[in-house]
């Protein structure tokens, strides 16, 4: 046992690393948005697939490819600033209406398997009130289903979300990560998010604006949605070759490091944490600067042309 323990820590400690994909939401990030720099911009309309609508509502979409003048772009939109949580892009959805009672908007998607029975699975997604809803609610959760779900209308479904967050969110600045476990009856294949109570079942919280105009209800943006059987490591490292056209110096480290590539140029690099959290972020350099973090293990995620390649690093 102890030689098997000797060889798992050399390997971790001697090769690169990369996050083990145990994800089973297609798109989760809302990256793929192919509509981009074409104007008006929607889930519910068919543009981040294979997410949909399970009403008539048309929950918006939003990516840094999209102008400022659609209203869509990123960070800068027709309902504030918001940078995305991971990637290019997000959605949004209304989760209550005070002038309209009932009116929701919700978004749909097929996941890649079907849960198992019994099977316990951990779930997350971050989401952001926009800086003109004016309003803070709660009630945003998430619904398992068999089958995929449309019904006429913008009013709720009254459905019995497994996932469910039931303090009010009001902070415009950050991302407010909502989580939960669920354990499979066996056979749900599609997952809703949004407000599955009434009006009346629904706190709300008032969120003051500079905006120019405010929504009067609750707007929300999401990103990184996850659902993931619990006993999958999403977020630790496995074992992949080295990769040599990324070099990390010093490593070990006390202040600093440069992240060097002969013939690449280095666009992006992010430090995070080893459950997968972003810690910073650094643009169009070499050099980082990490003096101001604790002693310990981070993953260096290095963004080239040629794609992304993430390394270990050790600040002592």
């Amino acid at each position: 046992m102890k030689r098997k323990t000797f060889i798992l820590l050399f390997v971790f400690f001697n090769t690169g690393v990369f996050f083990a994909q145990c994800n089973l939401v297609p798109n989760s990030g809302f990256e793929n948005d192919i509509n981009c720099m074409n104007g008006t911009d929607g889930v519910g309309l068919g543009y981040a697939p294979p997410w949909d609508s399970p009403t008539n509502g048309s929950p918006d979409l939003f990516n840094t490819c999209n102008p400022i003048n659609t209203g869509t772009g990123v960070p800068f939109n027709g309902f504030g600033f918001q940078q995305p949580h991971n990637g290019n892009g997000y959605a949004n959805f209304i989760s209550l209406v005070p002038s309209s009672i009932g009116r929701r908007e919700y978004i749909q998607v097929e996941l890649d398997s079907t849960l198992e029975s019994q099977g316990v699975y951990c779930v997350s997604f971050y989401v952001n009130p926009a800086d003109s809803t004016g309003l803070g609610t709660n009630n945003l959760g998430m619904y398992f289903s068999n089958t995929h779900t449309f019904v006429s209308g913008y009013q709720y479904l009254n459905f019995s979300p497994q996932i469910n967050n039931t303090s009010v969110i009001t902070d415009t600045a950050n991302w407010t990560e909502i989580t939960g476990t669920y354990t499979a009856i066996g056979g749900e294949r599609y997952i809703i998010i949004g407000n599955f109570f009434s009006d009346s079942l629904t706190d709300t919280a008032g969120i003051s604006t500079s905006r120019p105009w405010t929504f009067h209800g609750g707007y929300y943006y999401i990103d990184d949605v996850d659902v993931h059987r619990c006993s999958c490591n999403n977020v630790g490292v496995v074992e992949v070759g080295e990769d040599k056209e990324i070099n990390i110096y010093p490593n070990p480290t006390i202040s600093q490091f440069t992240a060097h590539s002969e013939g690449m140029k280095i666009k992006q690099i992010i430090i995070m944490n080893m459950l997968g959290e972003e810690i910073k972020t650094i643009l169009n350099t070499e050099t980082l600067d990490i003096t101001d973090l604790s002693n310990g293990i981070y993953i260096a995620e290095i963004k080239t042309e040629k794609g992304i390649v993430r390394k270990k690093i050790i600040k002592q």
